[in-house]
């Protein structure tokens, strides 16, 4: 890098400053002299022409002196110049005032102390702006007028680009926000609020915290709002009621039968056959029933355990489909359906387990075969869908002809519990099927589509990564 060059001595001489300032240093060291020349010529020491002489001569020999220390000085303070104003600069030679070259050092070491300290503070505010930038949580900073100063990427995300200079309530139109904040700032007493703000369509649930700001603030900051994201925690809560509502329902609906029925068994003439045994039948069903939910609340249990543990083995999906076909035949053929299965004997191995993506095959055929039409066929197929630059997926499809899914209900599908319209209520199921395969795909890192024309059929379509040829050989060696 160039250091910027200081002005030389010459260059000093042509400016008027220096003049200026060489005539007053030439007066001051003259002074004395000239005294004593007035008083000599006063006492008839010294004739007057030869006091006029000397005075000159005095004059003009302070000139000499003073002209070399004066550029100096001037050299010196235009360096102090230069690094006050934060410019790389080389200290001048100092040839006529070697005693301040000490002061000069001194100066150039404050320097380099301040730049330091500047250094430091500047990493401090980089550090600061990046940990206020990556928060995840809205955080808004307000002068006393409630106009919007600083505003982090979150808050941009959520509220809008341009916040800077807004006023909060353009922004936010909860009134009782605002007026947290305006107590806030007159009183310095913040608070916790619940408050909810609409982005994209979806509404927001949000814990604001707001807290005037502890000191004083050179920019005009007066408080601060933090607003927390509690929608999940909001859905997962109100999901976890619903679970153990309809849970309860679900449980106690059976068990109300079976007790009922076994008080009505009491009083059953012994000899009466038939009633015992369709009694006995509905007894029998219903603990199916419950033996069935409780088995899908156990399996979701643990599959949603296992979430976030990936699965290891090199598997052949194909299996899982054949396995699921032999077991779901008996299903399809008592309500005269046929499974027609369209496998692609070159399908690539994935990372799965084998039970598990079994258990989604299950799922999604019985339900094939539930919700379709009597007398139809049920269509599996498989293949693969390329990904340039990603990993190849495999997909599998099961489609039946029925009535088909409501466009409204379709993102309803695997939420626990959740069942299909009044028409539908005397399907057996707890509504637990779709929400375990929904687990199970997370785990392997896959998906599901759904197709549905109403009064025509219904399409589901799993899709599951392609396993690495690493992995395979890893796998082969073990």
């Amino acid at each position: 890098m160039i250091l910027p060059r200081l002005p030389s001595r010459h260059e000093f001489l042509l400016t008027s400053n220096y003049y200026r300032r060489l005539f007053k240093a030439t007066l001051l060291i003259s002074v004395v002299p000239f005294i004593c020349m007035i008083l000599m010529v006063l006492y008839e020491r010294i004739a007057p022409l030869e006091g006029l002489v000397g005075c000159v001569a005095i004059f003009f020999g302070s000139t000499f002196f003073a002209r070399p220390y004066l550029a100096d000085l001037m050299a010196l303070n235009h360096y102090v110049k230069e690094l006050t104003h934060d410019r790389k600069t080389n200290m001048p030679p100092l040839s006529f005032l070697g005693n301040v070259e000490e002061l000069s050092a001194s100066v150039k070491k404050l320097h380099a102390s301040w730049n330091k300290r500047k250094i430091q503070l500047e990493s401090a505010l980089a550090e600061t702006s990046i940990l206020f930038d990556i928060l995840p949580d809205i955080l808004l900073m307000l002068d006393e007028e409630l106009t919007i100063l600083r505003a982090n990427q979150e808050a941009h995300k959520i509220l809008g680009a341009e916040l800077v200079n807004q006023k909060i309530n353009h922004v936010i139109t909860d009134t009782q926000l605002i007026n947290c904040i305006k107590k806030a700032t007159n009183t310095g007493n913040g608070g916790q609020i619940d408050i909810s703000i609409t982005h994209d369509d979806l509404r927001l649930n949000f814990k604001a915290s707001i807290e005037r700001f502890p000191v004083y603030s050179a920019g005009g900051i007066a408080s601060i709002v933090m607003l927390h994201d509690v929608t999940e925690a909001k859905r997962t809560k109100e999901m976890l009621k619903n679970f153990v509502a309809n849970a309860s329902h679900e449980i106690r609906t059976p068990l109300t039968s079976i007790n009922g029925f076994i008080e009505t068994l009491k009083t059953v003439d012994y000899d009466d056959e038939a009633t015992r045994e369709k009694f006995l039948n509905i007894i029998d069903e219903q603990a199916k029933h419950m033996t069935m939910l409780v088995n899908d609340l156990l399996s979701l249990s643990t599959i949603e355990m296992k979430e976030n543990t990936p699965p290891k083995d090199i598997i052949d999906v194909g299996e899982s489909i054949s396995h699921a076909v032999t077991s779901t035949q008996w299903q399809a053929s008592k309500r005269g359906m046929n499974i027609a299965l369209e496998l692609d004997n070159a399908l690539p191995l994935i990372v799965g387990d084998v039970n598990e993506l079994t258990q989604v095959m299950n799922n999604l055929i019985s339900n094939a075969i539930k919700y379709g039409y009597q007398d139809t066929s049920i269509i599996i197929k498989t293949g693969v869908v390329k990904h340039p630059g990603k990993k190849d997926r495999i997909f599998i499809s099961v489609q039946n002809e029925g009535d088909g899914i409501p466009e409204k209900d379709l993102p309803n599908l695997t939420q626990r519990f959740f069942r299909l319209d009044k028409v539908r209520q005397n399907i057996s199921g707890a509504g637990l099927g779709l929400a375990i395969v929904k687990h199970i795909l997370n785990r392997h890192k896959g998906d599901m589509l759904v197709e549905s024309e109403e009064g025509k059929y219904s399409k589901f379509t799993v899709r599951i990564p392609v396993a690495s040829q690493s992995k395979i050989k890893k796998s082969q060696a073990q």
